[in-house]
């Protein structure tokens, strides 16, 4: 009877420690996964079309622009998509006035996927640790909300929503970790012309972006470097 006791335990304990190890690993489940497939989505003819007349539309102005001028520029939601698009395709101006000149291409393996909608950005962002034998060892980041750009070049980011993995994160944490993301895009190149051509950015009530942006410092900065390539 003893033996039969003795026998009961090993098999409670082995099950005991069994379920405890499947609760330590089901976060890593939910937290790590394999490299996450992000297709870029291709251009399509509208996109190209959208580019030029938004070209077409804005270049008198910015020709005729004089230092410190400033000039509203507003996008739909679909708008905002196809300039996402454009961007994620390494889409170049360029092309839009000779067509010897190519594009750069779909970028291979995107690490990130952005979408517009109802007045805010989803975007998902793809995390390599380093260290597959994690169930793959990456980790997928979701976040849900809004973003604006005060008078001033002052970036004011709203999440409504941050997932990493399967777990939600509260907000105050979300607001930290992407601020700590926004200063190490501040080092960037391109950070600087950002900052000197956009005066401020926001999202209407339609949901339509409204940029207010510097036209001269466009065309300095972006404009008259593909010049020679025209």
């Amino acid at each position: 009877m003893a033996k039969k006791s003795k026998k009961f335990k090993l098999i409670l304990y082995a099950f005991s420690a069994a379920v405890l190890l499947i609760l330590i690993l089901l976060p890593l489940f939910m937290l790590f996964s394999s490299r996450p497939n992000f297709p870029v989505p291709p251009l399509e003819p509208e996109d190209w079309s959208f580019q030029t007349k938004l070209l077409l539309r804005e270049m008198p102005r910015i020709m005729k622009s004089r230092p410190g001028e400033v000039a509203t520029m507003t996008l739909s939601p679909d708008e905002v998509n196809s300039v996402l698009r454009f961007v994620a395709n390494r889409g170049n101006l360029a092309a839009l006035f000779n067509p010897a000149v190519k594009s750069g291409g779909a970028l291979d393996g995107s690490r990130q996927k952005m979408h517009y909608a109802d007045g805010e950005f989803e975007i998902f962002y793809d995390y390599d640790t380093g260290y597959p034998i994690f169930f793959g060892g990456h980790i997928i980041a979701r976040v849900n909300g809004k973003a604006e750009v005060k008078p001033g070049g002052e970036v004011v980011l709203m999440p409504r929503e941050v997932r990493i993995g399967a777990f939600p994160i509260g907000n105050e944490t979300a607001v930290k970790y992407a601020r700590d993301g926004l200063k190490k895009a501040e080092k960037s190149s391109g950070w600087e012309d950002f900052k000197a051509i956009v005066e401020s950015m926001r999202i209407d009530e339609e949901g339509n972006l409204v940029i207010v942006y510097h036209p001269h410092e466009l065309y300095l900065r972006v404009l008259k470097k593909i010049q020679p390539k025209l």
